[in-house]
């Protein structure tokens, strides 16, 4: 299973409306709606935020594992210095010494390059589809089906989602099919997908 890259978001969870809430109970009694006011909040925040593309990421990455390895470097060489700086730091009642700093920044320095690692090529998913996504699982596990029918309740349901967080977009299915047939597919796969059963 691959890993997607983001970045966490912060801030707070936007509860749905409950104009919103009422219409997800009245079309969908059996589904949790705390579970999908959770995952719409979190889409407002994703969405939101300012996500740095992966090659920035890992841009950002290589550059704070050079300034460690330098300042790694840089602390080895102090010389006569390092008593001068260990006793300022006692002074200061730091709360690290200089062989702690040298032994961090050397665990970062190998931190930063095992993350770049984790970033994978191409693009991030977008918030649609981590909204997609985790409103298709809260469907499953109620055993509902889903499908990008337009009347369908995936694409329902991510429609009253959108619609409360103030966008309104011209077709739901545009959003939702990429992500069903990426599930179909990656289900196939693993020969366990059924139109039925999901």
């Amino acid at each position: 299973m691959t890993q997607d890259f983001a970045f966490p978001a912060s801030g707070s969870l936007r509860d749905l409306s409950s104009h919103a809430r009422r219409e997800i109970e009245r079309r969908f009694p059996t589904l949790p709606v705390d579970k999908i006011s959770s995952e719409a909040g979190c889409y407002v925040i994703m969405r939101d935020a300012k996500h740095p593309s992966p090659d920035e990421a890992r841009k950002t990455l290589r550059g704070l594992q050079q300034l460690a390895r330098e300042l790694h470097n840089a602390v080895l060489e102090l010389g006569p210095l390092r008593s001068s700086v260990n006793q300022a730091a006692i002074l200061i009642r730091a709360p690290v010494g200089l062989d702690d700093l040298e032994t961090a920044l050397s665990y970062f320095d190998t931190a930063f390059s095992k993350a770049v690692t984790f970033i994978p090529a191409g693009r991030r998913r977008s918030p649609r589809d981590w909204l997609v996504r985790g409103l298709a699982s809260i469907l499953l596990e109620a055993g509902e089906a889903i499908d990008e029918r337009p009347q369908g309740a995936l694409c329902l349901l991510v429609g009253i989602v959108l619609l409360d967080a103030g966008e309104a977009p011209t077709d739901v299915r545009k959003i939702v099919q990429p992500v069903v047939r990426a599930m179909e597919t990656s289900k196939k796969k693993a020969g366990t997908f059924s139109r039925k059963a999901c």
